[in-house]
Protein backbone atom coordinates (compact mmCIF):
# COMPACT_ATOMS: atom_id res chain seq x y z
CA UNK A 1 0.00 0.00 0.00
CA UNK A 2 1.21 3.44 -1.16
CA UNK A 3 2.36 5.60 1.98
CA UNK A 4 1.46 8.24 -0.22
CA UNK A 5 -2.01 10.77 1.00
CA UNK A 6 -3.16 12.93 -1.71
CA UNK A 7 -6.88 13.39 0.13
CA UNK A 8 -8.00 12.48 3.37
CA UNK A 9 -11.83 11.81 3.83
CA UNK A 10 -13.33 12.86 6.72
CA UNK A 11 -17.11 11.77 8.19
CA UNK A 12 -18.34 13.58 11.07
CA UNK A 13 -20.46 12.47 13.46
CA UNK A 14 -22.87 15.36 12.85
CA UNK A 15 -23.58 15.01 8.90
CA UNK A 16 -23.28 18.13 6.93
CA UNK A 17 -25.37 18.17 3.57
CA UNK A 18 -26.19 20.96 1.24
CA UNK A 19 -29.62 22.18 -0.14
CA UNK A 20 -28.67 19.76 -2.94
CA UNK A 21 -29.75 16.64 -4.47
CA UNK A 22 -28.65 13.39 -3.02
CA UNK A 23 -26.15 12.50 -5.95
CA UNK A 24 -24.51 16.17 -5.41
CA UNK A 25 -24.05 15.78 -1.58
CA UNK A 26 -22.58 12.48 -2.49
CA UNK A 27 -20.09 13.64 -4.94
CA UNK A 28 -18.98 17.02 -3.27
CA UNK A 29 -16.69 18.27 -5.68
CA UNK A 30 -15.48 15.54 -7.19
CA UNK A 31 -16.26 13.88 -10.97
CA UNK A 32 -19.05 10.76 -11.70
CA UNK A 33 -17.90 7.64 -11.93
CA UNK A 34 -20.81 5.24 -12.25
CA UNK A 35 -18.80 2.00 -11.04
CA UNK A 36 -17.53 4.30 -7.91
CA UNK A 37 -20.93 5.42 -7.46
CA UNK A 38 -22.60 2.18 -7.36
CA UNK A 39 -20.01 0.55 -5.10
CA UNK A 40 -20.98 3.33 -2.12
CA UNK A 41 -24.60 4.13 -2.51
CA UNK A 42 -24.79 -0.42 -2.34
CA UNK A 43 -22.20 -0.23 0.72
CA UNK A 44 -24.21 2.40 2.68
CA UNK A 45 -27.20 0.52 2.03
CA UNK A 46 -28.66 4.23 -0.12
CA UNK A 47 -30.10 2.02 -2.97
CA UNK A 48 -32.65 0.71 -1.21
CA UNK A 49 -33.71 4.07 -0.24
CA UNK A 50 -33.68 5.40 -3.77
CA UNK A 51 -36.04 2.80 -4.59
CA UNK A 52 -38.58 4.56 -2.15
CA UNK A 53 -37.89 7.82 -3.35
CA UNK A 54 -40.28 9.80 -5.88
CA UNK A 55 -37.13 11.18 -8.26
CA UNK A 56 -34.40 8.51 -6.50
CA UNK A 57 -31.24 10.21 -5.69
CA UNK A 58 -32.00 13.20 -7.78
CA UNK A 59 -34.44 14.35 -4.61
CA UNK A 60 -33.91 17.47 -2.80
CA UNK A 61 -33.19 17.24 0.71
CA UNK A 62 -33.75 20.57 1.73
CA UNK A 63 -31.29 22.45 3.99
CA UNK A 64 -29.44 20.10 6.50
CA UNK A 65 -31.19 16.74 5.12
CA UNK A 66 -34.61 18.42 6.29
CA UNK A 67 -36.28 16.00 4.55
CA UNK A 68 -34.50 12.91 5.25
CA UNK A 69 -34.07 10.73 8.75
CA UNK A 70 -31.43 10.90 11.27
CA UNK A 71 -29.62 7.69 9.08
CA UNK A 72 -30.19 8.55 6.29
CA UNK A 73 -28.42 11.93 6.74
CA UNK A 74 -25.72 9.58 8.22
CA UNK A 75 -25.27 7.07 5.70
CA UNK A 76 -24.92 9.55 2.87
CA UNK A 77 -21.99 11.38 4.80
CA UNK A 78 -20.28 8.05 4.68
CA UNK A 79 -21.27 7.48 1.15
CA UNK A 80 -19.36 11.09 0.46
CA UNK A 81 -16.28 10.49 2.55
CA UNK A 82 -16.36 6.69 0.55
CA UNK A 83 -16.56 8.00 -2.72
CA UNK A 84 -13.51 10.47 -2.20
CA UNK A 85 -10.61 9.46 -3.88
CA UNK A 86 -8.47 8.57 -0.75
CA UNK A 87 -6.47 6.03 0.90
CA UNK A 88 -6.58 7.53 4.19
CA UNK A 89 -10.16 7.53 5.80
CA UNK A 90 -11.16 9.17 9.53
CA UNK A 91 -14.89 8.21 10.72
CA UNK A 92 -16.23 9.94 13.66
CA UNK A 93 -18.78 7.78 15.19
CA UNK A 94 -20.30 7.31 12.07
CA UNK A 95 -23.03 4.19 13.17
CA UNK A 96 -24.26 6.63 16.22
CA UNK A 97 -27.74 7.48 13.86
CA UNK A 98 -28.50 3.68 12.72
CA UNK A 99 -30.23 0.90 13.82
CA UNK A 100 -28.73 -2.17 14.79
CA UNK A 101 -29.11 -4.29 11.84
CA UNK A 102 -28.08 -1.29 9.26
CA UNK A 103 -25.17 -0.63 10.95
CA UNK A 104 -24.38 -4.39 11.20
CA UNK A 105 -24.74 -4.53 7.45
CA UNK A 106 -23.15 -1.30 6.34
CA UNK A 107 -20.09 -2.08 8.85
CA UNK A 108 -20.09 -5.43 7.46
CA UNK A 109 -19.86 -3.67 3.52
CA UNK A 110 -17.37 -0.88 4.40
CA UNK A 111 -15.05 -2.19 7.45
CA UNK A 112 -15.55 -5.75 7.12
CA UNK A 113 -13.49 -8.85 5.21
CA UNK A 114 -13.58 -8.02 2.03
CA UNK A 115 -15.38 -4.10 2.43
CA UNK A 116 -14.90 -1.23 0.52
CA UNK A 117 -11.83 -0.29 2.69
CA UNK A 118 -10.46 -3.75 2.31
CA UNK A 119 -10.57 -3.91 -1.66
CA UNK A 120 -8.83 -0.68 -2.01
CA UNK A 121 -5.95 -1.21 0.55
CA UNK A 122 -6.85 1.97 2.06
CA UNK A 123 -6.64 3.18 5.75
CA UNK A 124 -9.32 3.83 7.98
CA UNK A 125 -9.49 5.18 11.56
CA UNK A 126 -13.01 4.54 12.91
CA UNK A 127 -13.72 6.28 16.02
CA UNK A 128 -16.66 4.51 17.76
CA UNK A 129 -18.61 3.12 20.94
CA UNK A 130 -19.49 0.28 19.01
CA UNK A 131 -17.10 -2.54 21.14
CA UNK A 132 -18.73 -5.35 19.37
CA UNK A 133 -16.85 -4.66 15.98
CA UNK A 134 -13.29 -4.54 17.81
CA UNK A 135 -12.28 -7.96 16.54
CA UNK A 136 -11.85 -6.56 13.11
CA UNK A 137 -9.45 -4.08 13.55
CA UNK A 138 -6.02 -4.19 13.04
CA UNK A 139 -4.72 -1.61 15.52
CA UNK A 140 -7.65 -0.73 18.39
CA UNK A 141 -6.71 2.76 20.77
CA UNK A 142 -8.51 2.60 23.66
CA UNK A 143 -8.76 5.97 25.40
CA UNK A 144 -9.91 7.22 28.96
CA UNK A 145 -11.97 9.79 30.44
CA UNK A 146 -9.76 12.20 30.20
CA UNK A 147 -8.07 11.47 26.63
CA UNK A 148 -5.30 9.37 27.63
CA UNK A 149 -4.50 5.99 26.02
CA UNK A 150 -5.53 3.70 28.29
CA UNK A 151 -3.95 0.38 25.89
CA UNK A 152 -3.21 -0.20 22.58
CA UNK A 153 -2.28 -3.04 20.09
CA UNK A 154 -4.16 -5.71 17.91
CA UNK A 155 -6.83 -7.34 19.10
CA UNK A 156 -5.17 -10.57 20.13
CA UNK A 157 -2.74 -8.92 22.19
CA UNK A 158 -5.66 -6.64 24.26
CA UNK A 159 -7.83 -9.49 24.76
CA UNK A 160 -5.29 -11.31 26.27
CA UNK A 161 -3.96 -8.65 28.43
CA UNK A 162 -6.65 -8.71 31.48
CA UNK A 163 -7.78 -4.55 30.88
CA UNK A 164 -10.68 -3.43 29.27
CA UNK A 165 -10.66 -5.12 25.96
CA UNK A 166 -10.04 -8.29 28.14
CA UNK A 167 -13.11 -6.68 29.88
CA UNK A 168 -15.47 -6.84 27.25
CA UNK A 169 -15.23 -10.71 26.58
CA UNK A 170 -15.30 -10.15 22.81
CA UNK A 171 -13.73 -12.95 20.76
CA UNK A 172 -12.98 -13.51 16.97
CA UNK A 173 -14.95 -16.53 16.84
CA UNK A 174 -18.20 -14.23 17.53
CA UNK A 175 -17.07 -11.71 15.30
CA UNK A 176 -16.77 -14.10 12.39
CA UNK A 177 -19.94 -15.80 13.11
CA UNK A 178 -21.49 -11.94 13.12
CA UNK A 179 -19.34 -11.46 10.12
CA UNK A 180 -21.04 -14.60 8.12
CA UNK A 181 -24.71 -13.88 9.24
CA UNK A 182 -23.98 -10.12 7.51
CA UNK A 183 -22.80 -11.97 4.53
CA UNK A 184 -25.81 -14.18 4.11
CA UNK A 185 -27.35 -10.73 4.50
CA UNK A 186 -25.81 -9.39 2.34
CA UNK A 187 -26.19 -12.10 -0.19
CA UNK A 188 -29.71 -11.46 -0.08
CA UNK A 189 -29.66 -7.82 -0.44
CA UNK A 190 -27.42 -8.23 -3.76
CA UNK A 191 -30.56 -10.04 -5.47
CA UNK A 192 -31.81 -7.23 -5.84
CA UNK A 193 -29.11 -4.86 -6.28
CA UNK A 194 -29.24 -2.92 -9.74
CA UNK A 195 -26.57 -0.53 -11.00
CA UNK A 196 -27.32 3.31 -10.58
CA UNK A 197 -28.61 4.71 -13.52
CA UNK A 198 -30.09 8.64 -13.62
CA UNK A 199 -33.34 8.52 -11.67
CA UNK A 200 -36.12 9.68 -14.31
CA UNK A 201 -37.50 12.87 -14.11
CA UNK A 202 -40.69 12.61 -11.67
CA UNK A 203 -43.21 15.03 -9.67
CA UNK A 204 -42.10 16.97 -6.95
CA UNK A 205 -43.39 14.98 -3.52
CA UNK A 206 -44.53 18.90 -2.80
CA UNK A 207 -46.82 20.22 -5.26
CA UNK A 208 -47.55 24.24 -5.77
CA UNK A 209 -51.49 24.42 -5.49
CA UNK A 210 -52.84 25.78 -8.35
CA UNK A 211 -54.53 28.74 -6.45
CA UNK A 212 -50.98 29.60 -5.44
CA UNK A 213 -49.15 29.14 -8.87
CA UNK A 214 -52.60 31.63 -10.30
CA UNK A 215 -51.48 34.55 -7.59
CA UNK A 216 -47.86 34.06 -8.79
CA UNK A 217 -48.89 35.42 -12.30
CA UNK A 218 -51.96 37.13 -11.90
CA UNK A 219 -50.76 38.56 -8.78
CA UNK A 220 -53.49 38.51 -5.40
CA UNK A 221 -55.74 41.78 -4.54
CA UNK A 222 -55.87 39.89 -1.20
CA UNK A 223 -52.30 40.90 -0.61
CA UNK A 224 -53.35 44.96 0.07
CA UNK A 225 -56.05 44.10 2.13
CA UNK A 226 -53.75 42.09 4.62
CA UNK A 227 -51.32 45.07 4.51
CA UNK A 228 -53.68 48.18 5.10
CA UNK A 229 -55.34 45.38 7.59
CA UNK A 230 -51.69 45.56 9.10
CA UNK A 231 -51.27 49.24 9.67
CA UNK A 232 -54.88 49.52 10.55
CA UNK A 233 -58.02 50.30 8.32
CA UNK A 234 -58.32 53.93 9.86
CA UNK A 235 -54.62 54.29 9.12
CA UNK A 236 -55.30 53.46 5.75
CA UNK A 237 -58.43 55.74 5.39
CA UNK A 238 -56.24 58.50 6.63
CA UNK A 239 -53.72 57.86 3.91
CA UNK A 240 -56.76 57.97 1.15
CA UNK A 241 -57.95 61.33 2.70
CA UNK A 242 -54.55 63.05 2.67
CA UNK A 243 -53.91 61.84 -0.55
CA UNK A 244 -56.94 62.94 -2.12
CA UNK A 245 -56.52 66.47 -0.64
CA UNK A 246 -52.79 66.24 -1.96
CA UNK A 247 -54.27 65.69 -5.25
CA UNK A 248 -56.57 68.25 -5.21
CA UNK A 249 -54.31 70.96 -3.16
CA UNK A 250 -51.58 69.91 -6.33
CA UNK A 251 -53.75 70.20 -9.45
CA UNK A 252 -56.55 72.88 -8.77
CA UNK A 253 -54.16 75.84 -8.75
CA UNK A 254 -53.92 74.69 -13.09
CA UNK A 255 -57.39 75.55 -12.52
CA UNK A 256 -57.15 78.80 -10.12
CA UNK A 257 -54.53 80.47 -12.88
CA UNK A 258 -57.21 79.85 -15.41
CA UNK A 259 -60.00 82.07 -13.05
CA UNK A 260 -57.15 84.58 -12.52
CA UNK A 261 -56.02 84.91 -16.44
CA UNK A 262 -59.81 85.16 -17.22
CA UNK A 263 -60.90 88.11 -14.44
CA UNK A 264 -57.07 89.98 -14.85
CA UNK A 265 -58.02 90.26 -18.57
CA UNK A 266 -61.99 91.33 -18.46
CA UNK A 267 -62.97 95.18 -18.73
CA UNK A 268 -63.42 95.06 -14.86
CA UNK A 269 -61.81 92.41 -12.41
CA UNK A 270 -63.40 91.16 -9.77
CA UNK A 271 -60.43 90.93 -7.26
CA UNK A 272 -56.74 92.15 -7.42
CA UNK A 273 -53.94 90.30 -8.08
CA UNK A 274 -53.07 90.31 -4.95
CA UNK A 275 -55.90 88.28 -4.30
CA UNK A 276 -55.33 85.79 -6.83
CA UNK A 277 -51.79 85.44 -5.63
CA UNK A 278 -52.52 85.02 -1.91
CA UNK A 279 -55.29 82.02 -3.42
CA UNK A 280 -52.27 80.56 -5.22
CA UNK A 281 -49.84 80.31 -2.20
CA UNK A 282 -52.07 78.93 -0.43
CA UNK A 283 -53.12 76.21 -2.36
CA UNK A 284 -49.43 75.58 -2.89
CA UNK A 285 -48.76 75.70 0.57
CA UNK A 286 -51.70 73.35 1.39
CA UNK A 287 -50.25 70.59 -0.88
CA UNK A 288 -46.75 70.66 0.43
CA UNK A 289 -48.34 70.08 4.06
CA UNK A 290 -50.47 67.38 2.64
CA UNK A 291 -47.63 65.61 1.29
CA UNK A 292 -45.54 66.06 4.78
CA UNK A 293 -48.34 64.88 6.61
CA UNK A 294 -49.06 61.63 3.97
CA UNK A 295 -45.30 60.92 4.13
CA UNK A 296 -44.98 61.46 8.21
CA UNK A 297 -48.24 58.73 8.05
CA UNK A 298 -46.23 56.06 6.02
CA UNK A 299 -42.64 56.96 6.69
CA UNK A 300 -43.05 57.29 10.98
CA UNK A 301 -46.72 55.55 11.64
CA UNK A 302 -47.32 52.81 8.83
CA UNK A 303 -43.84 51.30 9.19
CA UNK A 304 -44.30 50.79 12.58
CA UNK A 305 -47.48 48.81 13.03
CA UNK A 306 -47.96 47.49 9.55
CA UNK A 307 -44.02 45.85 10.49
CA UNK A 308 -44.96 44.87 14.28
CA UNK A 309 -48.24 43.41 13.39
CA UNK A 310 -47.01 41.44 9.76
CA UNK A 311 -44.00 40.17 12.31
CA UNK A 312 -46.63 39.04 14.98
CA UNK A 313 -48.73 37.23 12.60
CA UNK A 314 -45.71 35.72 10.66
CA UNK A 315 -44.19 34.44 13.74
CA UNK A 316 -48.06 33.26 15.14
CA UNK A 317 -47.97 31.71 12.21
CA UNK A 318 -44.89 29.71 12.42
CA UNK A 319 -45.13 28.66 16.04
CA UNK A 320 -48.29 27.45 15.32
CA UNK A 321 -47.55 25.24 11.71
CA UNK A 322 -47.81 21.87 11.41
CA UNK A 323 -45.02 19.32 11.82
CA UNK A 324 -45.76 18.44 7.97
CA UNK A 325 -44.52 22.19 7.30
CA UNK A 326 -41.11 22.11 9.06
CA UNK A 327 -40.68 18.84 7.14
CA UNK A 328 -41.61 20.17 3.46
CA UNK A 329 -40.06 23.63 4.04
CA UNK A 330 -36.50 24.21 3.95
CA UNK A 331 -34.95 26.90 6.22
CA UNK A 332 -33.79 29.05 4.13
CA UNK A 333 -37.35 29.97 2.88
CA UNK A 334 -38.27 30.64 6.73
CA UNK A 335 -34.84 32.53 7.72
CA UNK A 336 -35.55 34.71 4.35
CA UNK A 337 -39.50 35.32 5.74
CA UNK A 338 -37.66 37.03 8.56
CA UNK A 339 -34.91 38.55 7.41
CA UNK A 340 -35.45 40.09 3.85
CA UNK A 341 -38.78 39.57 3.80
CA UNK A 342 -39.50 41.98 6.66
CA UNK A 343 -37.35 43.98 5.65
CA UNK A 344 -38.49 45.26 2.68
CA UNK A 345 -41.80 45.68 3.91
CA UNK A 346 -40.40 48.44 6.43
CA UNK A 347 -38.12 49.90 3.78
CA UNK A 348 -38.93 49.33 0.08
CA UNK A 349 -42.56 48.97 0.30
CA UNK A 350 -43.47 52.16 2.36
CA UNK A 351 -41.30 53.95 -0.63
CA UNK A 352 -43.83 52.24 -3.09
CA UNK A 353 -46.76 53.10 -1.60
CA UNK A 354 -46.10 56.65 -0.75
CA UNK A 355 -45.24 56.73 -4.16
CA UNK A 356 -48.05 55.11 -5.76
CA UNK A 357 -50.53 57.08 -4.00
CA UNK A 358 -48.61 60.14 -5.50
CA UNK A 359 -48.85 59.33 -8.86
CA UNK A 360 -52.45 57.99 -8.49
CA UNK A 361 -53.55 61.48 -7.01
CA UNK A 362 -51.78 63.72 -9.62
CA UNK A 363 -52.88 61.33 -12.55
CA UNK A 364 -56.54 61.61 -11.38
CA UNK A 365 -56.56 65.51 -10.75
CA UNK A 366 -54.92 66.17 -13.89
CA UNK A 367 -57.47 64.20 -15.93
CA UNK A 368 -60.30 66.01 -14.21
CA UNK A 369 -58.19 68.85 -14.88
CA UNK A 370 -57.58 68.48 -18.82
CA UNK A 371 -61.37 67.54 -18.74
CA UNK A 372 -62.35 70.84 -17.65
CA UNK A 373 -60.39 72.37 -20.37
CA UNK A 374 -61.70 70.09 -22.97
CA UNK A 375 -64.70 68.10 -22.15
CA UNK A 376 -64.52 66.25 -25.87
CA UNK A 377 -61.04 64.18 -24.34
CA UNK A 378 -62.72 62.25 -21.95
CA UNK A 379 -63.63 60.11 -24.69
CA UNK A 380 -60.31 58.75 -25.13
CA UNK A 381 -60.05 58.63 -21.23
CA UNK A 382 -61.52 54.38 -21.35
CA UNK A 383 -58.90 53.74 -24.40
CA UNK A 384 -55.91 54.96 -22.56
CA UNK A 385 -57.25 52.85 -19.56
CA UNK A 386 -57.61 49.78 -21.42
CA UNK A 387 -53.99 50.51 -22.78
CA UNK A 388 -52.69 51.08 -19.56
CA UNK A 389 -54.11 47.90 -17.83
CA UNK A 390 -52.85 45.90 -20.67
CA UNK A 391 -49.41 47.41 -20.12
CA UNK A 392 -49.28 46.72 -16.70
CA UNK A 393 -50.70 43.26 -16.95
CA UNK A 394 -47.92 42.11 -19.24
CA UNK A 395 -44.75 44.18 -16.71
CA UNK A 396 -46.65 42.75 -13.87
CA UNK A 397 -47.00 39.33 -14.67
CA UNK A 398 -43.05 39.33 -16.21
CA UNK A 399 -41.91 41.67 -13.02
CA UNK A 400 -43.77 39.44 -10.35
CA UNK A 401 -42.45 35.95 -11.25
CA UNK A 402 -38.84 37.48 -11.59
CA UNK A 403 -39.17 39.19 -8.34
CA UNK A 404 -40.33 35.75 -6.64
CA UNK A 405 -37.55 34.04 -7.99
CA UNK A 406 -35.21 36.49 -6.60
CA UNK A 407 -36.42 36.08 -3.11
CA UNK A 408 -36.67 31.88 -3.81
CA UNK A 409 -32.99 31.89 -5.08
CA UNK A 410 -31.90 33.72 -2.36
CA UNK A 411 -33.62 31.19 0.70
CA UNK A 412 -31.40 28.28 0.60
CA UNK A 413 -28.38 28.57 3.24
Amino acid sequence: MSTHVSRIAYCDQTPFLSNSTIRDNILGFSAFHASRYTEVINATLLKIDFENLAQGDETNIGSNGITLSGGQKQRISLARALYLQSNLLFFDDVFSGLDADTEEQVFSRVFGPGGVIQRRQATAVLCTHSVRHLPFADHIIVLGGDGTVVEQGSFDQLASGGNYVHSLGLSKMAGAASDSEDSAAEDNLKAVELPVKAAPAAAPTFEVPKSLASARQLGDWTVYKHYFKAMGFFLAGSLLWWTALYGFFYNFPTVWLKYWSADVESVHPVHSSDYYTGIYALLQALALVSLVLLGWLIWVTAIRKSGANLHSDALRTLVGAPLRFFTRTDQGVVTNLFSQDLNLVDTELPNALLNALINIAMALGQAAVIVTASPYIAISYPFLLALMWAIQKFYLRTSRQLRILDLETKSPL
